[in-house]
């Protein structure tokens, strides 16, 4: 319940002063004697004294008895004088003092020491208590001899009634009343009358002060229908016990005469300002007071009204940010003179709030181009919806605003319109944003505005513009050559959802920032703008632009179609969003010289027509910034070049992460097409990223005229590959550079390092030109597939950095890059970055061959390091190859057999490595080998299942392995002198081998001429020794030497074995074989063994001749293969042959070519009558050595 209280009575200045201070001190102040507290034995002997005053409740009407006295004051003084006032002071102990009192103010003379409470109460000459006061307490003693107290008095408990008259002229148009309280709902009804005059009676209401709203219509029908009152007032009402209310309490209020009676006269209503003002097309200005019902006719009227009443400050308490003055147009509302002042509809601090409010399809305000339409200044705030502002017009102003005009405040459009309006010499057609002024956009529509600049909206600098919806569409400049079609910003704009569409300008079709300006866009789209000259089809910036979210498409231009960022304050910063489905000139994104450009995860660049995704500018010394931390850039297209980017010269592109694929360079023009997924001419640096793909919808794609650079165009300067992957990327049928193409260009500085890779599926074209190596590689080799314009011994691909860490060279870096391979040739990047190849052709038995002659050691290093490079696994196919030694040659420890992989040649069980498949032909020339420093040894491959023939092993001294520890399972520690594996389909001829090797730290089997034998050894001799020092039994089947193999599961066939076998230890139980020596072959897994033969003694275990020779066994030890033909001889001369017994060679021998061993060898080649076979001649040391 709402209660107001005021003091009763005309006071002098002393006492009036009292009452507005209810702790101040009583009017009189007496001489008290001291006196001890109540406590002490004196204290009823001594007294106090106690004054205070009264404060009245006050109200609008009251009974009789309260509102009596006459009064120019709106909350009038009752008159007391005839009610009784008494006050009560009771003490602790329940003794009781009273005083009587005239309602003003009351004394106490006679208190003792004690603390007393103390109530005032007002009765009826009848005796009914009408009003009383809270309870006080006061405390008296000797420190506080005199108090002081106020008393504030209430409606007592219990009910009174109501009877009041509400009165209207009958000329008022008044017809019918309303009331209602917010604090009883028994004080509510309604009444039509045709008497001007209506009663409230109401009986038994609770006492109190009650608020009390009477709203006076014309009719009943009018408030049913919701329309606003023609007058209303609110009143405040006191009820007290036993009375009635009946009188209205005199004021300055127009309604209540100075005699207390309630009338509403016509004058009441015609100045009665009702918080919404109505216009109307056709109404009668004449008789209008701005209601629904009598609504003004033009806007003038209604703005002079509303002027009126805010200066006057009618309503003033009413009017907040949420319940405005509103201001209701139904339709079209023309203005009729020029406009004066700012605008049709100026709103400052007067008005403060405002509402235009349309009502109905079609309200309009038309300003008929007479003037600006909406003004808004100092701390107001405007809002519109539902209205279409129209023909607002701006002739002569420099600045703007030819619709609205916010030079300070706020203005926010929640619906509606702003359509054809203008300013000639200036910015924002449709709306201007002055400094300081604020324009909040969530819904509705401006178009077909024109202005200088910011044909739909201009901010200026620290103006602020924030748009949650709504469409900005079709507006144009006055002139062809200025900015901001849609907006124009200087100051701050912020874009969460809405359109900015179809609109022109020279630059900036759709939105223009300038040097101050922040446009931050978190969703909503700029789409559709054009023009046919000019850059930043949809947004051009000199500011500053960060892009959250939303999407910038389909716009053109002749650069930048969908955004251009210029001038050094030119800053962009992509967080999320779409640029997409642009077309123009230069890019869908442009960013000239001193701009910079960020992208980053979760944006998209993409679909962007003719010119590509992004072109950043530049001169020689300067250019435009992009920097690429995430995010994808795809399925762009340049009629040109570089489909997804173009780097100028000088300009800088910096790409971190993301994706950069499926664009396309078309090349529709003469050498162009180049880049489809980069053109660079500046400086390109990628530390991460992908460009391309590993699906075939990914790759970047170079076409047309040029076709080159699938992925990456190098034209000029610097393009640093320092991470990332570049994969997927194609060219055309007849391109070239499908991952990277390199133009011949002194100044151009490829550098590769860290974890860049070019995946196999792209090339490296290096016209004339080569890749820099900037620090250590650590990516997957091959890190990049090498296709040189010229295959010669000149061409430098690889260089290094300067300066460079000293761990990094040529040498440690060149194996991890690869060649494209030459039809018919074979080419190798060597240690110092140079190409080395073979080009040579060469015929064997009607076959021709890639030639490869070995004149030096040189030349065999090289060969071995192209077929490890250009063959280095299973796959590879070498059957084209035919490799001859041209003369004698003396290896070194840097010399890697074929397919060992590395220097130590070390190959695991299931290890992948290359395998002969041509033709080695040793010519009858020796190879010496140096050293053994290594745990896998073979001079021409690890498995050979072509030809090896015509070569002779020699060793200058006893080699020995240098590996100090005992060999492990799960490594093929091994030795073959010729090869490590003869496969099924592999032949060795003529081939002797006068290696010896001591200490072999042998874990499974080692031979003179290979360590396995599947396919055929023909015609070979062994002179070297093997001295054999492993001592462990790992179970199974290890271990196993021989002179030829020591493991034969092919066929052997007239060889001879001069060199010691020796193995420390046999192992030989039902399960296990190891440690074998046999002096052609240790172990048979079902071979066969012809027509060879060895000297008698030269196998050892321990130190002792054994009496192993040819062991055939199977893996359950029983004897398996054939031995044929194969016999003995006495010392490296002895010429004379033995047969094999049954114990050497499983079964007595005979010996089919006689017992001559010289004329034994020469009779099998004799009668086989191969011409690849070579004879055999007395040795000097030996009896019979191959014939060279």
């Amino acid at each position: 319940m709402k209660k107001a209280f005021l003091t009763l009575l005309s006071l002098t200045a002393a006492t009036l002063l009292l009452l507005l201070t209810p702790s101040c001190s009583g009017l009189v102040s007496p001489t008290v004697p001291d006196s001890d507290s109540e406590s002490t034995p004196n204290a009823e002997s001594q007294r106090y004294t106690l004054s205070g005053s009264f404060s009245m409740p006050s109200a609008d009407a009251a009974p009789q008895e309260i509102s009596a006295l006459s009064s120019p004051q709106r909350n009038a003084i009752p008159d007391t004088s005839s009610l009784t006032y008494t006050v009560e002071a009771k003490r602790s102990d329940g003794y009781t003092e009273t005083t009587a009192s005239d309602g003003s103010t009351y004394t106490f003379t006679n208190l003792t020491a004690g603390t007393w409470q103390i109530t005032a109460y007002a009765t009826t000459t009848s005796g009914t208590r009408v009003m009383q006061s809270e309870t006080k307490s006061v405390t008296l003693s000797n420190a506080n001899p005199y108090a002081t107290t106020s008393l504030t008095m209430a409606p007592a408990s219990g009910s009174g009634n109501i009877a009041l008259t509400i009165n209207w002229d009958p000329n008022s148009g008044i017809g019918y009343c309303e009331w209602n309280s917010s604090d009883s709902p028994a004080l509510a009804g309604s009444e039509e009358s045709t008497s001007s005059y209506v009663t409230i009676n109401l009986n038994g209401l609770s006492s109190g002060t009650y608020s009390l709203t009477l709203s006076f219509y014309t009719s009943q029908a009018s408030a049913t229908a919701g329309l606003p009152p023609v007058y209303e007032c609110t009143e405040y009402i006191s009820v007290y016990p036993g009375l009635t209310t009946n009188k209205w309490t005199a004021g300055t209020a127009p309604h209540i005469s100075a005699s207390g009676d309630f009338s509403v006269t016509p004058a009441c209503v015609e100045t009665f300002v009702y918080r919404k003002i109505y216009v109307k097309q056709v109404a009668d200005d004449s008789n209008a007071t701005g209601t629904s019902e009598r609504p003004f006719a033009t806007i003038e009227q209604a703005m002079a009204r509303l002027n009126e009443a805010a200066s006057n400050g009618i309503r003033s308490g009413q009017i907040t940010a949420t319940t405005p003055w509103e201001l209701h147009v139904t339709g079209t509302i023309t203005a009729t003179e020029p406009i004066s002042g700012d605008a049709l509809i100026r709103v400052d601090d007067t008005i403060a709030y405002l509402a235009i409010i349309g009502e109905g399809s079609g309200a309009t305000i038309d300003a008929d181009k007479k003037g600006t339409i909406v003004y808004v200044g100092g701390d107001a705030s405007v809002s519109m919806q539902t209205v279409t502002l129209k023909n607002g017009y701006d002739p002569t102003s420099t600045v703007g605003g030819g619709g609205v005009y916010i030079d300070a405040g706020t203005f926010t459009m929640n619906s509606g319109t702003i359509t054809s309006s203008q300013t000639v010499n200036g910015g924002g057609g449709g709306v201007y944003v002055a400094t300081g002024g604020e324009f909040v956009m969530n819904n509705g529509t401006i178009s077909a505005n024109k202005a200088i600049k910011g044909n739909g909206v201009y901010v200026d600098e620290d103006g602020i513009f924030t748009m949650n919806g709504g469409t900005i569409s079709a507006n144009t400049n006055n002139t062809s050559t200025y900015e901001g079609g849609g907006v124009y910003c200087d100051g701050i704009f912020t874009m969460t959802d809405g359109t900015i569409t179809g609109n022109t300008a020279t630059h900036g079709k759709g939105v223009y920032i300038d040097a101050n300006g922040e446009f931050t866009m978190n969703g909503g789209s700029i789409t559709s703008n054009t023009g046919s000259t000019g850059s930043g089809g949809g947004v051009y910036t000199c500011g500053t632009f960060t892009m959250n979210n939303g999407t910038i498409s389909a716009n053109s231009a002749t650069g930048g179609n969908g955004v251009w960022v210029t001038s050094s304050d030119g800053e962009f910063t992509m967080n999320g969003g779409t640029i997409s489905a642009n077309s123009g000139q230069s890019g869908a994104v442009y960013v000239n010289t001193g701009a910079e450009f960020t992208m980053n995860s979760g944006s998209t660049i993409s679909s962007n027509l003719y010119s590509g995704g992004v072109y950043i500018s530049g001169s020689s010394t300067s250019g435009g910034t992009f920097t690429m931390n995430g995010g994808t850039i795809s399925g762009n297209t340049a009629t040109t070049d570089g489909g997804g980017v173009y780097v100028g010269n000088g300009a800088i592109f910096d790409m971190h992460d993301g994706t950069i694929k499926e664009n396309t360079a078309l090349g529709l023009s003469e050498h162009t097409g180049e880049g489809g997924g980069v053109y660079t001419a500046g400086t390109f640096t990628m530390t991460g990223g992908t460009i391309g793909g590993t699906s075939s919808d990914d790759a970047n794609k170079a076409q047309g005229s040029s076709k080159r650079g699938g992925g990456v165009y190098v034209a000029m300067n610097t393009f640093n590959m320092h991470g990332g992957t570049i994969t997927g990327n194609t060219t055309e049928a007849g391109g070239q550079g499908s991952g990277v193409y390199v133009e011949n260009n002194d100044t151009i500085l490829f550098s590769m390092k860290g974890n860049a890779r070019v995946a196999p599926s792209n090339d490296v074209y290096l016209y004339f030109n080569k890749i820099t190596i900037a620090g250590q590689i650590t990516a997957t080799s091959p890190v990049a597939t090498i296709t040189p314009t010229s295959y010669a011994s000149t061409s430098q691909v690889l260089d290094i950095a300067a300066p460079t860490s000293p761990t990094t060279t040529i040498e440690k870096e060149y194996k991890k890059f690869a060649l494209t391979e030459k039809t018919n040739e074979i080419w190798i990047i060597r240690k110092t970055g140079k190409l080395f190849g073979f080009t040579d052709t060469a015929t064997y038995n009607g076959n021709t061959y890639i030639g490869m002659k070995a004149n030096t050691a040189d030349d065999l290093v090289e060969f071995m390091e192209v077929l490890n490079s250009c063959y280095g696994d299973s796959a590879s196919d070498t059957s084209n190859l035919f490799v001859s030694i041209e003369a004698d040659i003396s290896l070194g420890s840097d010399y890697t057999p074929y397919g060992c992989g590395t220097k130590d040649y070390s190959v695991k069980p299931g290890d992948t490595y290359g395998v002969f498949k041509g033709v080695f032909d040793g010519k009858g020339h020796t190879i010496t080998v140096g050293e053994i420093n290594t745990k896998q040894f073979s001079v021409i491959c690890a498995k050979n299942e072509g030809i090896i023939q015509n070569v002779k092993l020699s060793s200058s001294v006893s080699l020995s392995t240098d590996d100090d520890k005992e060999p492990t399972p799960g490594f093929y520690f091994s030795f073959g002198a010729i090869c490590g594996i003869n496969g099924a389909n592999g032949i060795i001829r003529n081939c002797w081998n006068d290696v010896s090797v001591d200490d072999l730290r042998l874990f499974n089997r080692g031979g003179g001429i290979c360590r396995d034998n599947h396919g055929i050894i023909e015609n070979c001799i062994n002179t070297g020794n093997l001295n054999c020092t492993m001592t462990h039994n790992w179970g199974g089947i290890y271990g196993v030497v021989g002179g030829i193999c020591g493991y034969n599961s092919g066929t052997i066939k007239n060889c001879v074995n001069y060199g010691e076998i020796k193995l420390p230890t046999v192992y030989l139980t039902t399960t296990d074989i190891s440690g074998l020596a046999g002096s052609i072959c240790s172990y048979i897994g079902g071979g066969a063994v012809q027509n060879c033969y060895w000297r008698n003694n030269c196998v050892y275990t321990g130190q002792t001749p054994s009496w192993q020779n040819v062991l055939v066994y199977n893996n359950s030890l029983v004897r398996k293969g054939t031995v044929s033909g194969c016999g003995y001889f006495d010392g490296n001369t002895g010429t004379t042959l033995s047969a094999g017994d049954a114990t050497s060679c499983g079964s007595a021998q005979t010996l089919t070519n006689g017992s001559n061993l010289l004329n034994a060898l020469k009779k099998y080649v004799t009668d086989k009558g191969d011409s690849n076979l070579k004879s055999w001649k007395s040795g000097g040391s030996y009896s019979a050595v191959l014939d060279f």
